[in-house]
């Protein structure tokens, strides 16, 4: 037992590195061909011949590998067989001699003992050499084979890869050209479109502004106080939408004291209401001199409308470096309530941050307990956010209100106390 592990042990120093060696290569190369197949155009038959070839070569690598084993094997069990024969013959030839011979003798028999021991070992040496030579080159052999397909299968793919990036290039620009004449032949279409949808909002808000003249001049038609209908609405006067919910303001909330500003449209309708009612306080708002000259001698102003001339102003508010308002707006009107506001100056159509901001010096201590603010150009940025601001102080001041829009070619907003919200549904 002890001298055949011995002999194994011995042994280890001639045989060749294992050809398991070659079966993990071959395995980690197949892994490998497995994750290409899947994400790749390689040709499937060239792949599969090749992959065949080193599989052929693997097992006869493996099976080469065995067959070595179990020779080895047999050739160890053969070897340690005769040496443990030869060495319990020489032991009792040993043992018989020590007692009947001299100690000559033993000696002799001792060194022969050690003589055949070493013509043994060199006798396994020489054959493990031989044995160690001839599977080192078939091996070799094998490897240079496998390591030959592996770099004609390593051609194979890049070929193809290149292949494939080259048909993924040229449709990528196919594509490109063809994004490129879509979106090319698309632009005129979309002008198109959105030429019609300008159109269209155009022919709505036109076809709204006659459907508001109507509603207007019936309403006004029989009107006990209003006797000269001579109005220009549009453009930068006020159009038929505000016209209208201003009358319906004057005939049926019926205010008392009435802050109005810009000239112009507006005026002459409140004017008339003012007429008609002698304890009616008016007040106009408005910058330009001569047109307030012409205005007036175009068009017979009651003694209760007030006119106050006061010239364009620039001041900041909040994120906006310069709005325009009227300059001394505040020590001119602050000084009573007002329960009818009504917001068509200064001129704000360029300013691009807020408009008409003056009302905001008036909020709330100058408003009435029951009140309506109108404000015209309400499609423009800056009165809508004039109209948050205002909107915001009624809330800070916990202020409840009821508030709507009307659209024509133009938009006005209504806000109005609780008890006028009858205003916001006309």
């Amino acid at each position: 037992m002890y001298v055949i592990a011995g002999i194994k042990n011995f042994l280890k120093r001639f045989l060749p590195m294992p050809a398991r060696w070659a079966h993990d290569q071959n395995q980690y190369l197949n892994e490998k061909i497995k994750l290409i197949e899947e994400n790749s155009s390689v040709d499937r038959a060239k792949l599969a011949a090749i992959i065949e070839r080193i599989d052929r070569l693997s097992e006869s690598l493996q099976s080469h590998e065995e067959n070595m084993k179990k020779q080895t094997e047999q050739a160890v069990k053969n070897l340690a067989i005769d040496f443990v024969s030869h060495l319990h013959m020489l032991e009792n030839k040993i043992e018989i001699n020590t007692k009947t011979q001299s100690g000559q003798i033993a000696k002799q028999m001792s060194d022969e003992l050690n003589s055949k021991s070493q013509s043994i070992i060199t006798n396994i040496e020489n054959y493990f050499v031989k044995l160690s030579g001839e599977i080192e080159g078939k091996s070799e052999k094998l490897f240079i084979e496998i390591a030959g397909q592996s770099g004609k299968f390593s051609n194979e793919i890049k070929n193809q890869s290149d292949k494939l990036s080259n048909e993924l290039k040229s449709i990528d620009k196919h594509n490109k050209e063809n994004s490129n004449k879509i979106l090319s032949d698309m632009r005129p279409i979309a002008d198109n479109i959105k030429k019609s949808g300008n159109e269209l909002t155009k022919i709505h808000s036109t076809a709204s502004e006659i459907l508001w003249a109507n509603i207007f001049n019936n309403t006004v038609s029989d009107s006990l106080w209003l006797h000269d209908k001579t109005l220009s609405p549009g453009r930068w006067a006020a159009g038929y939408p505000f016209l209208y919910i201003l009358y319906r303001v004057l005939r049926d909330a019926k205010p008392k004291r009435i802050l109005e500003l810009g000239l112009g449209e507006t005026t002459k309708l409140i004017s008339q209401y003012a007429a008609a009612n002698g304890d009616i306080e008016h007040f106009v708002a408005e910058h330009d001199p001569e047109w307030i000259s012409f205005f007036s001698q175009a068009f017979a102003l009651p003694d209760n409308t007030k006119i106050e001339q006061l010239p364009w102003g620039y001041e900041p508010y909040k994120e906006a470096e310069s709005v325009r308002v009227y300059d001394g707006f505040p020590e001119r009107f602050k000084n009573g309530k007002y329960d009818f506001i009504c917001i068509d100056g200064p001129f704000g159509g360029d300013m691009k941050d807020y408009a008409r901001i003056d009302v905001l010096n008036l909020m709330l201590e100058n408003l009435g307990e029951s009140f309506v603010i109108l404000l015209d150009d309400y499609n423009r940025s800056g009165e809508q956010k004039t109209a948050v601001e205002i909107l915001g102080k009624l809330d800070g001041g916990n202020v409840s209100y009821a508030k709507s829009t009307y659209n024509g070619q133009k938009a006005g907003l209504i806000v109005c106390s609780e008890d006028m919200k009858f205003l916001i549904s006309l």
